[in-house]
């Protein structure tokens, strides 16, 4: 690979691709373990999208939640296309979460 075929910020802006604001993904985590304790999440980011999934950890509080096949045992996924961030997919997914768990009355 030659250098001119590294990534690099300047290349990954140029596709779109929004570097992390990672005060906002931090205030995004502890969103999930205040309002979603127990639960598990990931993100990734690539040039085409931010995303994020998050659902009930089979040991945690809402481990109930979750019955085969339904959207807390599947989780909550979010792809945003680019430009955007993987805090605002993790935001996302916990809204849908919250909303799920409202439409319960849980």
């Amino acid at each position: 690979m030659g250098n001119d075929d590294r990534p690099t910020m300047d290349k990954a802006a140029g596709s779109g691709w929004m570097p992390e604001d990672v005060e906002a993904l931090a205030i995004a985590i502890r969103r999930v373990e205040t309002r979603l304790p127990g639960w598990w999440w990931r993100v990734g980011a690539c040039h085409v999208s931010a995303d994020a999934t998050l659902a009930p950890d089979s040991k945690g509080p809402d481990a109930h939640l979750a019955e085969y096949g339904n959207n807390f045992d599947g989780g909550f996924d979010c792809d945003l296309a680019q430009p955007a961030t993987c805090a605002q997919a993790l935001n996302q997914c916990i809204d849908m979460a919250l909303a799920a768990k409202e439409a319960l009355n849980v």
